[in-house]
């Protein structure tokens, strides 16, 4: 199994953000412990089944090798000794498990409109809009294009009259090139 995280848009056979190369192991005294490596560096873990054994081989390209291992005994006490390591799960809120439309390229207020009512009309469960940064002037942040996007703050408000949410997708970085004065976020 090839580990090598990297943003990117999702298509197939390709990683996606973050890997936790962890496992389980129960031994014929159905004794369980676990194994977790920390490693943000590109990684593989080959798995090979020897005289009956087996093992783990665990190939890094560099970086800190944060071995984690959970004695366990049982199975249960390796995922709450993991979890408590890494974090327990949590409950997210009900809407969030429902259907999400979101892309790159929605381009302009009415082409989002078209897709909110096609999707209404079909009668789609459909719980969560969103918007990727082609709502933005200029692609700056906590900014909405006025020209293609003049009534986002419509479709939000209906989104919500419709019990639906509406998240937007906001890039971690300020832009720093406009003129002094002109982008106050700057």
């Amino acid at each position: 199994m090839v580990f090598w995280n990297r943003d990117q848009p999702p298509e197939p056979n390709l990683n996606l953000y973050g890997a936790h190369p962890f496992y389980l192991n129960m031994d014929e005294q159905h004794n369980a412990h676990g194994v977790f490596l920390l490693n943000s560096n590109a990684m593989e873990v080959d798995f090979q089944p020897f005289n009956g054994t087996g093992a783990v081989t665990y190939r890094a390209l560099g970086g800190i090798l944060d071995f984690y291992i959970f004695i366990g005994p049982t199975p249960d006490m390796v995922v709450q000794q993991y979890t408590n390591l890494v974090g327990r799960p949590f409950l997210p809120p009900f809407w969030s498990l429902g259907f999400h439309m979101c892309k790159y390229g929605y381009n302009n207020a009415a082409e989002l409109k078209k897709v909110i009512a096609r999707n209404r009309a079909a009668k789609m469960p459909y719980d969560v809009q969103w918007n990727d940064i082609d709502y933005m002037a200029a692609h700056l942040d906590w900014t909405y294009d006025n020209t293609t996007y003049p009534d986002l703050p419509d479709i939000e408000a209906d989104l919500h009259k419709n019990n639906q949410r509406y998240v937007i997708i906001v890039d971690p970085g300020i832009s720093v090139t406009q003129q002094p004065g002109t982008y106050p976020e700057f």
